[in-house]
């Protein structure tokens, strides 16, 4: 059985709007999530190991150029495929 060890966490407070919208934009554009985005940012301000608190492999610009070929190659054979969240939802929401 392989042992997880536990990180660190943090809760802020008093943050402002402004700042938490930045953090969502560029949490978008990096493909994280705002909690991975902020651990990022504050190690990297503080130059120290840059580890995700969700993983164990070091935070780094992605380079998702691969990623997005094959979402662009799978629109074009494909199409645009319709969002399927109001449906899960309404699966949900049915038991």
């Amino acid at each position: 059985m392989q042992r997880r060890c536990k990180m660190p966490s943090i809760q802020i407070r008093s943050f402002s709007e402004e700042a938490y919208k930045k953090l969502v934009e560029r949490a978008k554009q990096d493909k994280r999530s705002i909690q991975q985005e902020a651990a990022w940012l504050l190690e990297s301000s503080l130059q120290v190991g840059a580890y995700s608190p969700f993983f164990t492999m070091p935070i780094h610009q992605p380079d998702w150029t691969k990623v997005d070929h094959i979402r662009k190659e799978m629109k074009k054979r494909y199409g645009t495929q319709p969002d399927s969240t109001p449906l899960i939802r309404e699966m949900r929401d049915e038991r």
